[in-house]
């Protein structure tokens, strides 16, 4: 039903000449392609909505929205690397304070990243802060949720509520910006978890 509707959208846009709203229909496919498990597909949605979104400057936050997509359909294909390089680029972006609600769907794609790299005490740190940060959406909290059972399942109960406890008491906007700061290395980012 929901691509009927995006559908729809694009043959109104289409008719509009409006790329922005082309772009938001590429985001629909790839949020429903990642949340049917293709992310060849959704990568491909992801591609082309950053691109066409990229060329508004002034809708930053979409096209961060986007590239956080885009680094969970990466993860999904196993190519962790790209997937960390796009996360990286949205980082300084997602640190100002009208992007906070960002902040969870970005710390989640690296939950995400931790777990496919085996280190499955970090994304539990992440799902701990991620499930405690005010502004994580709904479907967020579920991605997070499941995420965080995968790392119980590793780690066992006492270590994991230990790593999750431990994510209750960072602060997503301080993390982020420390990431910001390091090379595009996915151990060095999760080392510092475990600081």
């Amino acid at each position: 039903e929901a691509r009927r509707y995006y559908e729809e959208a694009k043959a109104i846009f289409g008719a509009q000449g409006h790329g922005f709203g082309i772009g938001y229909y590429e985001r629909g496919l790839g949020d429903l392609a990642l949340m049917a498990g293709d992310c060849a597909a959704a990568v491909r949605h992801f591609t082309d909505a950053r691109a066409r979104i990229g060329e508004y400057p002034d809708q930053i936050w979409s096209w961060i929205y986007v590239s956080l997509g885009l680094a969970r359909a990466l993860v999904g294909c196993e190519r962790p690397d790209e997937a960390l390089a796009v996360l990286r680029e949205t980082l300084p972006m997602v640190t100002t304070s009208t992007m906070t609600d960002l902040q969870p769907v970005l710390l989640a794609a690296a939950a995400e990243l931790a777990l496919v790299a085996g280190r499955a005490e970090a994304a539990a740190t992440l799902c701990g802060l991620v499930a405690a940060h005010p502004m994580t959406w709904n479907e967020t909290r579920a991605t997070t949720a499941r995420l965080a059972a995968q790392a119980r399942a590793t780690l066992g109960e006492a270590a994991a509520d230990a790593a999750e406890a431990r994510g209750r008491t960072l602060d997503a906007p301080t993390l982020i910006a420390r990431l910001a700061a390091l090379p595009p290395d996915l151990a060095a980012w999760l080392d510092v978890l475990a600081e």
